[in-house]
């Protein structure tokens, strides 16, 4: 691939604004012209999504530069079938994105491997992007105390950190996951089974004076009893609840309603979005004390907010 094919291909009468490469394999030289073609003031690239994409010593260079030049981008099973070392593959991604002309601002990590090699650099790209989401993440012990020490650095960038789809979290990593949950201004959980015992964990993180949770995120996640029991320890101490297809009983909507009439709760606002209207969350916290309701959408989102 040329530079003039590239740019042709991507830059041509009508604007591509999503790149998508899977399985690919390029020599260096067409890596590099794709890169040229992605820095070029003629693009308008908004995503950039590589799936498997085969990588060697030799062309990662370039590959970074593809990535820092988009705001959004989607690395999947990213190093799967790469050749080189993935710690150097890592490292310079992750040291290409901490100069000042980088334009990534979304980044979603899906099905990597972590290893002991690689997950400190995988680590400083997360710590060092401003919303990043993970998906079926998996971890030893050792791995996640790593992963949790970088995210929790005080000058990252990162400001929202999404899990999502992650089926257990094993006991012994609970404190690091908890550490992750504090590290950052907005957590989004969606379907990620977290335990009782580490909800109480995450609970006594967001007490801590270094945490920095403003915002929590929910989006069809499942509770059992003691879990939700757990986790409604949690609410007050969150300055910003958004639920979105939380499935609830009328009791467990009550048990949050008195959590959040408390005059002591630092909570301001609660969020709640159903694809159909929520009769038992509206009739559980319509006596919440202190908080006003706006129902949006024909009633399928309800914003609670303190005044």
């Amino acid at each position: 691939l040329n530079y003039k094919t590239v740019e042709t291909i991507i830059g041509g009468s009508l604007a591509v604004p999503e790149v998508e490469l899977w399985h690919f394999k390029a020599s260096r030289t067409s890596w590099k012209n794709i890169a040229l073609a992605f820095q070029s003031s003629k693009m308008n690239i908004q995503k950039l999504i590589l799936n498997d994409v085969v990588i060697d010593d030799f062309v990662i260079k370039h590959v970074a530069e593809c990535i820092a030049a988009v705001r959004n981008v989607e690395l999947t099973a990213f190093g799967r079938s790469s050749v080189g070392e993935m710690s150097t593959v890592w490292e310079t991604i992750a040291n290409r994105i901490l100069e000042e002309d980088v334009l990534l601002e979304n980044l979603v990590l899906s099905l990597l491997d972590f290893t002991n090699e690689t997950v400190d650099e995988i680590a400083r790209c997360v710590a060092n992007v401003k919303s990043v989401i993970l998906v079926n993440v998996e971890m030893t012990k050792k791995q996640w105390a790593r992963f949790a020490i970088e995210i929790n650095r005080s000058d990252k960038k990162l400001r929202c950190l999404q899990y999502v789809e992650v089926e257990e979290i094993e006991p012994a990593n609970t404190l690091a996951f908890a550490r992750t949950i504090s590290a950052v201004d907005e957590i989004r959980l969606t379907d990620v089974k977290i335990t009782t015992d580490q909800w109480e964990e995450i609970g006594k993180e967001i007490k801590q004076p270094h945490s920095k949770l403003k915002k929590l995120c929910l989006y069809d996640m499942e509770f059992s009893n003691n879990e939700f029991a757990m986790f409604s320890r949690c609410v007050e101490d969150i300055p910003e609840l958004e639920f979105s297809e939380i499935n609830l009983s009328r009791s467990q909507w009550g048990v949050i309603g008195k959590k959040l009439s408390s005059p002591d709760i630092k909570t301001n606002k609660l969020l709640l979005t159903f694809s159909v209207p929520d009769k038992d969350s509206a009739s559980a916290l319509q006596s919440m004390n202190g908080f006003a309701c706006r129902l949006l959408e024909n009633g399928k989102t309800l914003v609670y907010e303190h005044y």
